[in-house]
C-alpha cells in the first residue's frame, strides 16, 4: 500500500557536518548544552551551542551514528561556517576533525502523527522519537512532532528509496518545513539572530537541548543561573503578519512604540499571511506588537500569544 499521507521535502537549506576522532564524544560534551555523553547510538536530540554570555550561536540535532565513528549535525545551511569556525577553535590538541558533509542530501519527510506504516517499515515499530534507523545507504530520524529526517547517502536516492518502502513521493516546499518548525515553536539559529538569545527565551529545554546535570560548557554558568533562579527575562511568541519580515527585525510596542523583541523565526502560511516566532521582553507581554517593513509602513501583528513551556 502506498502511503499517500506524507509529502518529501528537498531541504537544501539544512547542511550535515562530521564530526570524528576518538576524543569526538569528550570534546562535543564541553561544547554543547545537551548532554553528549549519554546520547547513545542510533539516536539523536536537540543541541545548542553558546557563547560565554551564555547566547545561542547555533542550534540543530546531533546524531549519533557509533558504528561509522562519526557525529552527524544537523543545522541550518547560513550558520555552518560560523558554527565550524566558532568550535574549532577549541579543538587544540583534541583528536577531532570537523568537517562539512558534502557527499550526503537531506530530505524531510512529513508525515501526521507518524503514519503507522511508515513508523512499522522504517522502525519496526519499536521507539520514534529522536531515534535512527539505519537502511543502507539511508539514515532516517524521527521526530517528536511526526516529521522525519532522512540522509541520503552517495550514490542513492529518493526515488529509490520511495520505491523500497512505498512511499508516495508528493513534493513540499522549503516553506512547509520551516512553517511546521514554528508550529512546533521551534527556533533555529541564524546569523540574524547569532549570539542573542538565551535558549530559556525560545524554549529550547523544552524541546531536550539543554541539560542542566551535565558540567561546563560555554555559557553554562549564565545559563544555569537563569533556570535555577527563575528569571528569564523574554519569552517566545508565535504571531501572524500580513507582509513579509526578515527575521532579526524589531518588535516594537503600538502605543509606545519602544522595542519591546525581535523575530526569530518566519514562514509564509498563505497567499496573505506570514506565520512568524518573536521573542518578547516579558515586562512587556500585555502589549500588542508592531513591526517596520522595508518600506517604513507599520505592520500589525495579529494573533500575538505565548509559546508555553512545559519544563
Amino acid at each position: 500500500m502506498i502511503d499517500r499521507m506524507s509529502r518529501v521535502i528537498t531541504i537544501k537549506h539544512y547542511g550535515l557536518i562530521s564530526v570524528t576522532g576518538a576524543d569526538r564524544k569528550e570534546f562535543l560534551q564541553n561544547q554543547f548544552t545537551s548532554d553528549i555523553n549519554s546520547l547513545g547510538n542510533l539516536s539523536a536530540r536537540p543541541f545548542g551551542y553558546c557563547s560565554v554570555k551564555g547566547r545561542l550561536c547555533a542550534t540543530g540535532i546531533i546524531i549519533n551514528i557509533n558504528d561509522e565513528g562519526q557525529y552527524l549535525i544537523f543545522i541550518k545551511k547560513t550558520n555552518v561556517d560560523s558554527f565550524i569556525n566558532r568550535i574549532a577553535r577549541y579543538i587544540l590538541r583534541s583528536k577531532v576533525e570537523i568537517k562539512i558533509s558534502v557527499k550526503k542530501s537531506i530530505y524531510g519527510i512529513m508525515a501526521d502523527n507518524f503514519s503507522e506504516r511508515l513508523k512499522e517499515s522504517l522502525f519496526n515499530n519499536s521507539e520514534v522519537e529522536f531515534k535512527v534507523a539505519k537502511h543502507y545507504p539511508y539514515e532516517v530520524i524521527g521526530l517528536p512532532d511526526g516529521r522525519f529526517v532522512l540522509i541520503c547517502s552517495e550514490n542513492s536516492s529518493i526515488n529509490d528509496f520511495s520505491k523500497r518502502f512505498k512511499l508516495s513521493v508528493n513534493p513540499a516546499s522549503e516553506n512547509e518545513w520551516e512553517l511546521s518548525n514554528i508550529e512546533n515553536g521551534i527556533v533555529n539559529i541564524t546569523p540574524a539572530i547569532e549570539d542573542l538569545l538565551l535558549p530559556q527565551s525560545i524554549n529550547f529545554q523544552q524541546h531536550g537541548g539543554v541539560s542542566f546535570k551535565k558540567g561546563c560548557y560555554p555559557g553554562q554558568e549564565i545559563i544555569a543561573r537563569t533556570h535555577y533562579l527563575g528569571k528569564i527575562k523574554r519569552n517566545l511568541y508565535r504571531a501572524n503578519a500580513i507582509e513579509n519580515v526578515d527575521i532579526g527585525e524589531a518588535v516594537f510596542d503600538c502605543s509606545s512604540q519602544k522595542q519591546i523583541g525581535l523575530v526569530v523565526a518566519l514562514a509564509q502560511r498563505d497567499d496573505k499571511t506570514f506565520a512568524l516566532l518573536a521573542v518578547i521582553n516579558r515586562s512587556e507581554e500585555s502589549v500588542s506588537g508592531f513591526m517596520y517593513g522595508a518600506n517604513k509602513k507599520k505592520i500589525i501583528l495579529n494573533n500575538l500569544y505565548k509559546v508555553e513551556s512545559s519544563k
